[in-house]
């Protein structure tokens, strides 16, 4: 029987394998830098190709909006001089005032609180199946967008 590190005896599946010998440690995917900071570096490198034209980046959520603001600051850019950036969500991360990022708020409190009393509605019915063949609600929020400090009018071009 073929021993495993440190003398002992591998796990038994392995053994039943025939892999009793030392695994590879695992690595990153590849073309992947574990180094995060390195995609902030190459967002600001595309920041410094792009014309001076892009006037505003709306980001997909307030993290990468910050990652934005991050990626601005390295290309040379400043927020708003340069460039407006927009996040969504309105976490408490975008109202911190080192940050004051302009977002979108999803009102996602009401979304759940509305949810909530649509599903009791239905759960409070007397006949049980009523609510099966019932059709969709649709309800309507809409979203309002909180300006903060990383937005302004783009500059003319004189």
């Amino acid at each position: 029987m073929r021993r495993g590190r440190g003398g002992r005896r591998p796990p038994r599946g392995l053994r039943r394998r025939g892999r009793a010998t030392r695994r590879e440690p695992r690595r990153g995917r590849p073309g992947r830098s574990r180094d995060r900071r390195c995609g902030v570096r190459r967002r600001a490198d595309d920041l410094r190709r792009r014309p001076p034209r892009v006037t505003a980046i709306f980001a997909a959520n307030d993290v990468l909006a910050v990652g934005v603001l991050g990626a601005a600051g390295a290309a040379g850019r400043t927020v708003p001089g340069d460039l407006s950036v927009i996040g969504y969500d309105d976490t408490s991360l975008a109202a911190t005032r080192l940050i004051s990022l302009t977002t979108v708020d999803d009102r996602s409190f009401d979304v759940g609180e509305r949810a909530g009393g649509l599903l009791r509605a239905r759960m409070g019915d007397d006949d049980a199946f009523a609510p099966l063949g019932a059709g969709p609600v649709r309800t309507t929020l809409p979203a309002r967008v909180v300006t903060r400090s990383t937005t302004a009018r783009p500059r003319s071009s004189d």
